[in-house]
């Protein structure tokens, strides 16, 4: 039978920190707000006030170039902000920056800003001041692609404002932006994290490359539409996964999920949070909406948040969690989970089963389950072991529940099988029928591997005993001396497969009608391997599909080793031999090791 093989790869796509330019034209962020009944604030549309005065700010929307210095050279950035008449100067001023989406070669990001902006409408009710800055023309886009560039500009803004009466209160400065400004609020969040009380990025994401963290964690609320195109939706929730995992200190897996909600009006929403950790971490899903999500509607959810994180606040409530949520265990079963919580909470073991070993060391939780399941001393069999987390008068606790398994006295298809240090080993694929106390297991993983020279005239031709055909190639190889190793030969790497080099663990490399009985029951092989997180037989790639035995026969004088192929197309499914190249030798080909055990 004739193959053609063919691999097609998908590569997954995401904006990096320094890809923004695929943020093209976004103008969303300054649509006219016409729905919306705008305040007057006692200054025209062009933002015609007094005078200025020099170091005080002038109320309305107004234009301000600074001279900038990169690399030793002194270029003009531009910005515009936006002061109420009615700022109160007695009351707590926040200062919050928006950073505009990707515009077109020659366009002016910032021309259109007015009293009408949902953040300018914002200041009038919260007293605020806004900030809009103008990113770089690179000849292709004006954004915020080159985030290094950016940083003395976004350092000079902040000294302006420091410099400048009504002075904002250095807890209550924020970033925000739409698109390419998204993302450089996310790179200002990680490298300006001493700087911005909290982060609210609009369709973007950051993808996270380094790993020093910043020097403070700062508050991120993120809103992404679920049908963007641009910043899809899938990357973005990957990455504030990983923001919540390697910079906010939680498992990703503890986020809050949730039920669907509807912003009045516009959409509907849902949210993943994790809270009472290092910082407050939120991901607002926009339902049926892609890359032009509305300000106006979202605009109150922005502040809500900015406004409940100064800089100068912590969490109102404490983190607490383990790596493991519960430890269902065999008899003698070791278990070891990471413990986070809050910086700086005290982390104590309040109860724990007797007849179970557990410790509680820094943040390492150790268990391990008693030895007999029928003890007399075994009474724990099904419980609870609680920890607590204590900071500031404040505590959480948390129950990991825990349960023994009776001893299982014989094997059924699909039954995990755990090696010595009770770590997954492999999934029975076969029990022998007179005597359900023998099965044979096959890996959870898999390994390309060519067969191995062994000699034109040497075979091991049984189509059903994979372990003397192993043990017969093994040495093979020792007696001729050929220098077959792990890597190139697959029969090396079964035999030695969980053991060291030249030892076995009773490993073998499957005959090619072992490989057809995990055929018979495929499909609850491959369940139970991806319920361990293991590589499942592949049944569609024509390149992936067929796999290694150790049955290498001779038809007429020319060599061939059989392969059992689990591709579902029937025209390829079954019985698959590759003849031996000119050096006696196979390709690489799929190779999984398989395993004799008892009770």
């Amino acid at each position: 039978m004739n193959k053609i093989f063919k691999k097609i790869y998908f590569p997954f796509l995401i904006l990096s920190l320094f890809s923004l330019s695929a943020c093209v034209k976004d103008k969303s962020l300054y649509l006219s707000q016409n729905k919306k009944e705008v305040n007057v604030d006692d200054y025209d549309k062009d933002g015609n006030g007094p005078g200025t005065v020099e170091g005080e700010l002038t109320p309305g929307v107004q234009l301000v170039k600074l001279k900038v210095t990169y690399n030793g050279k002194e270029t003009e950035r531009r910005f515009k902000y936006f002061m109420p008449v009615s700022i109160v100067k007695s009351k707590p001023i926040s200062l919050i920056f928006n950073f505009h989406g990707s515009y077109g070669t020659g366009e002016d990001p910032i021309g259109n800003v007015s009293m009408s902006d949902p953040l300018a409408q914002l200041a009038i009710r919260e007293n605020c001041i806004i900030v809009y800055p103008a990113g770089e023309d690179t000849g292709a886009a004006v954004n915020w692609q080159n985030s290094d560039y950016h940083f003395p500009f976004v350092d000079a803004m902040v000294n302006y404002f420091k410099t400048h009466t009504p002075i904002a209160d250095e807890n209550r400065i924020y970033t925000c932006g739409q698109s390419s400004g998204a993302i450089f609020s996310f790179v200002l969040a990680y490298y300006r994290s001493e700087v911005f009380a909290a982060a609210v990025p609009v369709s973007g994401q950051m993808k996270l490359a380094e790993s020093n963290l910043p020097t403070r964690i700062v508050p991120i609320r993120a809103f992404n539409g679920k049908n963007d195109d641009i910043v899809i939706h899938s990357a973005a929730l990957e990455n504030i996964n990983s923001w919540a995992n390697l910079i906010g200190g939680y498992f990703a897996s503890d986020a809050i999920v949730s039920d669907t909600l509807k912003i009045d009006n516009y959409k509907s929403y849902n949210t993943r949070k994790w809270n009472g950790g290092k910082a407050d971490i939120e991901f607002y899903t926009i339902l049926d909406e892609g890359h032009g999500i509305s300000w106006y509607y979202i605009a109150p959810l922005m502040w809500e948040f900015m406004n409940a994180h100064p800089k100068n606040t912590s969490p109102s409530s404490i983190y607490l969690s383990s790596q493991l949520k519960r430890f269902d265990a065999v008899e003698g079963q070791p278990f070891s989970s990471e413990i986070r919580s809050s910086p700086g909470a005290t982390l104590s073991l309040v109860t724990a089963p007797p007849d179970w070993t557990v410790s509680l060391a820094g943040n390492t939780l150790k268990v391990k389950a008693p030895v007999d399941f029928f003890a007399s001393t075994t009474v724990n069999r099904k419980g609870e072991i609680k920890l607590r987390a204590q900071y500031n008068g404040k505590t959480a606790e948390l129950s990991l529940p825990y349960s023994l398994a009776a001893p299982k006295t014989f094997f059924e298809l699909g039954d995990l099988f755990y090696d010595a240090d009770f770590k997954p080993a492999g999934v029975v694929f076969w029990v022998n029928p007179m005597n359900v106390r023998e099965a044979k297991i096959i890996a959870l993983e898999h390994a390309a591997r060519p067969f191995g020279a062994v000699g034109a005239t040497f075979f091991t031709p049984s189509f059903t005993d994979g372990y003397s055909n192993t043990l017969a190639l093994v040495d093979r190889n020792k007696d001729q001396n050929l220098g077959l190793n792990a890597v190139t030969s697959g029969f090396i790497y079964a035999y030695e497969y969980k053991s060291t080099s030249g030892r076995t663990a009773g490993w073998y490399l499957p005959a090619v009608d072992e490989l057809k009985l995990v055929d018979a029951n495929l499909t609850i092989v491959n369940n139970a391997i991806k319920a361990q997180g293991g590589t499942m037989l592949d049944i569609t790639s024509a390149t992936g599909s067929y796999h290694l035995s150790s049955t290498m026969t001779n038809n007429g004088g020319k060599k061939l080793f059989n392969t059992f192929d689990f591709n579902t197309n029937p025209s390829w499914h079954g019985y698959y031999n590759l003849s031996a190249n000119t050096a006696d030798n196979s390709p690489n080909v799929s190779t999984r090791p398989i395993k004799k055990i008892t009770k």
